[in-house]
C-alpha cells in the first residue's frame, strides 16, 4: 500500500492471458505516468445525464496543460455557446484539480473542457472532456 509496484497478471494461475485481443500480460506490468495514459482534461463531476436544479453548478475535475490553464464552454441543446472561461489545473504533465462554478437556468447542457490549442489551429483539435446534462 502507497508504493506504486509491478504486478502480474495471471488468469487461471498462469501468465500469458490476453485482454481484448491485443494486450497479452506475459510479464510483470508497471504503472505508466499520468500524463501518458489519461486525457488532459477529465470532469468527475456534473456526472453525463445527470438532472441537477437550476441556479449555481460546479464543475469539478483533474487536468493539465501548459501553464495550467483549461478552457470550459457552456453550450445548450442548439449548440449555441452560453459561457466561457478558464480554470487552474495542473500544469506541463501534472495533474491537478479544477473548479468551475456556472450559473445555469432550465434546460439541456453541455459542458466541455479542454486546453487551450497553443498551435494557433496548425495542430489537432484539443482533446476535451464533455458532459452533457438537464437543468430543472
Amino acid at each position: 500500500a502507497g508504493e506504486n509496484l509491478p504486478v502480474q497478471v495471471l488468469v487461471d494461475g498462469r501468465a500469458g492471458a490476453e485482454a481484448w485481443g491485443v494486450v497479452r500480460f506475459t510479464g510483470p506490468v508497471a504503472r505508466r505516468a499520468p500524463v501518458d495514459v489519461q486525457a488532459p482534461a477529465w470532469i468527475t463531476s456534473v456526472a453525463e445525464g445527470a438532472v441537477v436544479d437550476a441556479g449555481q453548478l460546479t464543475v469539478e475535475g483533474i487536468g493539465t496543460a501548459f501553464e495550467g490553464t483549461l478552457v470550459y464552454v457552456l453550450t445548450d441543446a442548439e449548440h449555441r455557446e452560453i459561457t466561457r472561461g478558464s480554470v487552474q489545473a495542473g500544469a506541463n504533465g501534472t495533474f491537478g484539480p479544477f473548479s468551475a462554478t456556472l450559473e445555469v437556468t432550465p434546460g439541456s447542457y453541455v459542458v466541455s473542457v479542454y486546453p487551450p490549442d497553443e498551435s494557433g489551429g496548425e495542430g489537432p483539435e484539443p482533446l476535451a472532456d464533455t458532459k452533457a446534462f438537464t437543468v430543472r
